[in-house]
């Protein structure tokens, strides 16, 4: 894919921290996204990429945890990193503080105590379903078999959709994120495939635009009726509000859950003894979940200064770019000792940046969480001498704006005939 080199690094930034660092494609990312930046952040803590016309970046957890906590000058925008040029006013994601609170308000019913048992439930029962189907097969790959299926359903379940609605928006969401890799995999233009990735987000918008008028007619515990509730300044939503607030938690809530789940079954299918922790019930799931979580932190966030402002030594200057390496900052060895080792028992791994923090620290993070909790509960009851699967396609990855995810990851394991319980 094409990308932008700057000729020239703006004049406040020292020659010596400039890096060709891409994001999206380098190697170091394409290799494994969690530690792409780790190796220049232990030489440069913050440096200076010249692609995508320039932004900051930052690798210590500290400096991050700032930057998510100072809103006022490290602002989000509407366009994303690097600019989107099809990207909606996606709130309350693109807000910043005074609107975005009220905003974000407007979305707190969705992942009430009461809402989250209820998800809770709905996802065990999948889970059980996915490996009941998988189980005998004795081999699957993984992501399009169990980690696409889980978060896609899960999603179609709080659209109160009906079960047969949920292949086809699951397919969407499976498009939305891979979709354009296949098509330039295939030998399509980069605006071919962003004419695709354009094509899909119209189809799930029309879709979710057709259920709000049956949502007023007959509410019930879903998105879209929770947001026709939802009232900002006393004023309802639009529909227009409705549709972007509702694709905003698909597209946010999916493809993270997605790879939390895969990166979470590749680490232990590399590392028995850790997989074999869990299949003995020698670790607690939550805190296992929280350091697979923190090991694997897959966003590079993105923000922009309002002001001049200076962190970690370095000037920024109104109007720059800064992104910020989760992965590198849950690797930070002044936060968390010996921080490459996966440590079940450790006992703050819950303070990973993996996503985010402050005000826009993601609001589905709890959701993300049980869903990877519950998937590692279930699938050590069930499969539990799983492997990768030499003779298949070496895992790879795709790129997003701020994330990137794994596309495959093929297993071998002992089929076993499993029957859910009733």
């Amino acid at each position: 894919m094409m990308v932008t080199l700057t000729i020239d690094a703006p004049e406040h930034v020292p020659p010596e921290l400039v890096v060709p660092f891409d994001q999206l494609n380098g190697p170091e990312v394409m290799s494994f996204p969690p530690t792409a930046a780790v190796g220049i952040g232990a030489e440069k803590p913050v440096f200076y990429s010249s692609f995508y016309g320039g932004f900051w970046v930052f690798t210590r957890y500290e400096d991050i945890r700032a930057i998510y906590q100072n809103p006022d000058v490290f602002i989000q925008w509407s366009q994303g990193f690097p600019a989107n040029p099809f990207s909606k006013l996606y709130k309350p994601l693109y807000l910043n503080p005074p609107e975005h609170i009220a905003w974000r308000r407007v979305l707190t019913p969705i992942f009430s105590p009461r809402q989250m048992m209820r998800y809770e439930e709905f996802v065990r029962d999948l889970t059980r379903t996915q490996l009941a189907k998988i189980a005998p097969q004795g081999r699957c790959e993984l992501v399009s078999e169990f980690a696409d299926v889980i978060p896609g359903r899960m999603f179609c379940f709080q659209l109160g959709l009906p079960e047969k609605d949920y292949p086809r928006f699951s397919g969407l969401a499976h498009d939305l994120i891979f979709g354009p890799a296949k098509v330039l995999r295939e030998g399509g233009t980069p605006d071919d495939a962003r004419a695709f990735r354009v094509k899909v987000n119209a189809e799930i918008d029309d879709f979710i635009a057709k259920l709000i008028p049956e949502r007023r007619k007959q509410p019930g515990e879903d998105i879209v009726s929770f947001l026709l509730e939802g009232r900002v300044d006393g004023q309802p939503l639009t529909d227009e509000d409705i549709i972007t607030m509702t694709t905003l938690l698909f597209f946010a809530g999916t493809d993270s859950t997605r790879a939390a789940i895969t990166y979470a079954f590749l680490h232990l299918a590399q590392h028995p003894e850790l997989r074999d922790q869990l299949v003995r019930g020698e670790a607690d799931i939550k805190k296992a979940s929280e350091e697979l979580l923190r090991v694997h932190g897959f966003h590079m966030s993105s923000r922009q200064a309002a002001k001049d402002f200076e962190i970690a030594g370095v000037r920024i200057k109104a109007g720059d770019r800064v992104v910020m390496s989760t992965g590198a900052a849950n690797r930070d060895a002044a936060k968390f000792p010996d921080p490459t080792k996966v440590d079940f028992h450790r006992p703050d791994a819950h303070s990973h940046l993996t996503f985010g923090a402050g005000i826009h620290r993601c609001i589905g993070s709890h959701l993300a969480t049980l869903q990877l909790r519950v998937t590692l509960d279930e699938m050590h009851k069930v499969i539990t001498d799983y492997r990768i699967d030499e003779s298949a396609d070496p895992v790879t990855f795709v790129g997003g704006q701020g994330k990137t995810i794994p596309v495959n990851l093929p297993l071998v394991y002992t089929p076993v005939n499993y029957v859910p319980p009733a």
